[in-house]
């Protein structure tokens, strides 16, 4: 019986490590494709695409793909809630829990703005010199280095005689956590933070580029990236598929180690017989 369940947990095992390598090796394709792409992705700006396209008699057919560069200008804006004279296209707000060790720290962290909610306007234009791109906004767009961090309130979850009462006992206990057993703290309250794409702050988008022939004007319809900057931003990207890798390596270790066990529980019950 004891061998029944050794061999179901070794043949269980290897089915979710085949199965967590098919995945990790899928994940690990897709973004040594996309990698690929990024890097031999010409680099544009308003003026040097408006220069090519004039130069062609059809623009029916222009279409580039590529990063787009330029200053973020738009006649409609959505002002910080935490600073009216701050404008913006894009605007993502999050709510997450505030520790004890973040108190003193002006730190902030992009957030990940798959848990924010957002307010963006339609579109917005990408400038260089006298010329301009539109660029379409959309929901759950992608970010790197470019969101402005517009301000935060955070809400206590302590009360007045509970703050003056604990907070400089939680203070030493929140220390030991922290930094003998690398945990986060405590739970003090909760932060709401605004972040966004401001008017007038250099960005890079990259997409597909069109001409529209009726309103005259090119156009990135559906941006694929909001990059504040590009080299770093594919720098990112590697390591990111670095790791994928990394996984796929663990992934295959595990399915090498289990078909061993299995092979010799195989072979001990052989020769048992």
């Amino acid at each position: 019986m004891d061998t029944l369940v050794g061999d179901l947990t070794t043949l269980l095992a290897l089915g979710s490590s085949f199965t967590a390598l098919y995945f990790a090796s899928v994940r690990t394709k897709k973004a040594m494709k996309e990698n690929q792409e990024l890097q031999r992705a010409p680099r544009y700006n308003p003026e040097g695409l408006w220069t090519e396209l004039e130069g062609l008699k059809d623009k029916s057919d222009f279409k580039r793909r590529g990063f787009v560069n330029g200053i973020v200008s738009s006649e409609k804006t959505i002002s910080s809630i935490h600073n009216d004279r701050i404008k913006l296209v894009y605007r993502i707000i999050t709510v997450k829990p505030h520790y004890l060790s973040e108190r003193n720290s002006s730190d902030f962290i992009e957030p990940d703005v798959k848990e924010g909610n957002f307010q963006f306007v339609p579109t917005f234009n990408l400038k260089n010199s006298t010329k301009s791109i539109t660029v379409k906004n959309k929901e759950g767009q992608k970010f790197y280095s470019c969101l402005k961090d517009c301000g935060s309130l955070e809400t206590s979850t302590l009360t007045t005689m509970t703050a003056f009462s604990v907070l400089w006992m939680k203070s030493i206990v929140d220390y030991i956590i922290r930094h003998v057993l690398f945990l986060r703290g405590f739970k003090i309250g909760y932060r709401e933070s605004e972040w966004g794409v401001t008017v007038g702050s250099m960005l890079s988008v990259f997409g597909d580029i069109i001409y529209d022939a009726q309103k005259k004007e090119l156009r990135i319809e559906k941006p694929k990236y909001f990059v504040g900057d590009v080299d770093s931003f594919i720098n990112h990207k590697d390591l990111d598929t670095l790791l994928k890798a990394g996984a796929v390596g663990v992934c295959l270790g595990l399915v090498v180690f289990f078909m061993n066990t299995l092979s010799k529980r195989i072979k001990r019950r052989l020769r048992r017989r």
